[in-house]
């Protein structure tokens, strides 16, 4: 894939966008995001995220706020 390739030994930075569509396995992206964080498993390019990005992955929606 071309764009996994540009990435290879570089740096990559990851938003919450792509972490939250691959949580939730969004069938319209999935097939690539699969492929995306094979390739960084493997270690063909790091990822780096930011601290925003870590809180707003682990935040839960609100349930029965009244």
């Amino acid at each position: 894939m071309g764009l996994i390739r540009k990435f290879t030994n570089k740096t990559v930075f990851l938003d919450t966008t792509p972490l939250i569509y691959y949580m939730e396995e969004n069938q319209q992206y999935i097939s690539f995001l699969d492929k995306l964080f094979l390739a960084n498993s493997k270690g063909k390019f790091k990822f780096k995220t930011s601290v925003i990005t870590l809180l707003e992955v682990l935040v839960q929606p609100f349930e029965n706020c009244e």
